[in-house]
């Protein structure tokens, strides 16, 4: 095995894994290392330690063998579930129409394969309404462009388009029906963070006209919901096993009145998600959002016993400076056993039924 998956292992294990599997002697005598791990993550079904993949990460050449790589790392270390970006920007990067049945130019085919062979279990990673992180893209590129709005930051699809929810429905209904997809994962891109009225007041003004009650916010988070709502629908009569999970922000507040996304509907009615993962990337030292304090505000806004709680954890902090965590900015540096320390915790939970496991964010801060 290569110097670098080895170390990887290691930090999988010492950040994250270590507190998962415990194996007796005897199994292990009477295994391979591969076999006794993968032979872990079957009998703890019920626990998730995921990664998320980004779109960055995956790799540009040599797809197969390097997949295979990154996957064999992470199964060594008791990943058993993986988050992979596949439709980061508006548009799926792999998609089965576009290979006409060539499996080696089919990259998430080969995903789909690898994830099996090491009993992974794939998620595709989407982001609904993202076009750009900019003003400034290339109309042409994009289906559907008079569907498009802008920010001073951010292009993105209008969540009160029909046309362009029925888009991002068909493309993940597309997505399961070709692929060996365990899950599909909205991440937090809904509406943007410098989003002002102006922008879809022409839309919620025709609302308006068919003697619609809701405000403003309340029909921008009726927007992202209804969304939400149709995925899950129709994912589950293509496939009814099929888990549709959301990385939320982890302010309630902010993903209710700048996101609009309406959490606390999510968590308490059933029918829009089956696993909640917020993104509570602070350590117990931040000033303002301690890391125990934001995980049980999570817990007692679940009200659905359909709906489970995954915590989303930030190895890719260590060593450096928490900027926004105020007197708290230095905890990643002076203890590097934070993610270590916030597992722990994790797993006092699990033993109550409140959560069902962890993510790391991302497969880089691993290495």
């Amino acid at each position: 095995m290569k110097k670098s998956s080895v170390a990887f292992i290691l930090v999988l294990f010492f950040i994250s894994l270590f507190f998962l599997f415990n194996l007796s002697k005897n199994e292990t005598d009477n295994k391979s290392n591969n076999e006794t791990k993968l032979n872990n993550h079957e009998n703890n079904t019920n626990e998730i330690c995921a990664v998320w993949i980004t779109y960055f990460e995956l790799p540009e050449e040599n797809f197969e063998e390097e997949i295979d790589n990154m996957f064999l790392n992470l199964s060594s270390g008791n990943v058993n579930t993986v988050f992979v970006h596949t439709r980061p920007f508006s548009k799926v990067i792999y998609n089965s129409k576009y290979f006409k049945n060539d499996s080696k130019m089919d990259k998430l085919k080969i995903i789909c394969e690898k994830g099996k062979k090491y009993n992974l279990s794939i998620h595709a990673w989407i982001n609904p309404y993202r076009v750009s992180n900019s003003n400034n893209y290339n109309r042409e590129e994009f289906p559907l462009p008079d569907e498009i709005i802008s920010t001073k930051s951010y292009s993105f699809y209008n969540p009160a388009s029909k046309e362009a929810s029925k888009m991002i429905i068909n493309d993940i209904v597309d997505l399961i029906k070709h692929y060996d997809l365990k899950g599909i994962h909205i991440d937090d891109y809904f509406y943007p963070e410098d989003m002002t009225k102006d922008l879809d007041i022409s839309n919620y003004e025709k609302y308006k006209t068919t003697n619609g009650s809701l405000d403003l916010y309340e029909w921008r988070r009726q927007n992202i919901s209804n969304l939400l709502k149709e995925i899950y629908t129709k994912t589950k009569v293509v496939k009814p096993n099929i888990i549709i999970s959301v990385s939320p922000n982890a302010d309630i507040e902010k993903n209710e009145n700048t996101y609009f996304a309406d959490v606390k509907k999510w968590c308490s009615d059933e029918g829009y998600l089956d696993w909640i993962i917020p993104q509570i990337y602070f350590g117990y030292n931040n000033e303002t959002k301690p890391f125990l304090t934001v995980l049980n505000s999570w817990i007692e806004l679940n009200k659905s016993n359909k709906v489970k709680v995954i915590v989303g954890l930030a190895p890719y902090k260590i060593g450096k400076v928490d900027d926004y965590a105020g007197t708290g900015k230095n905890e990643f540096i002076d203890n590097k056993s934070v993610i270590n320390e916030q597992i722990t915790d994790i797993k006092e939970l699990e033993k109550q039924g409140k959560i069902i496991g962890y993510s790391l964010y991302s497969y880089s801060s691993l290495k």
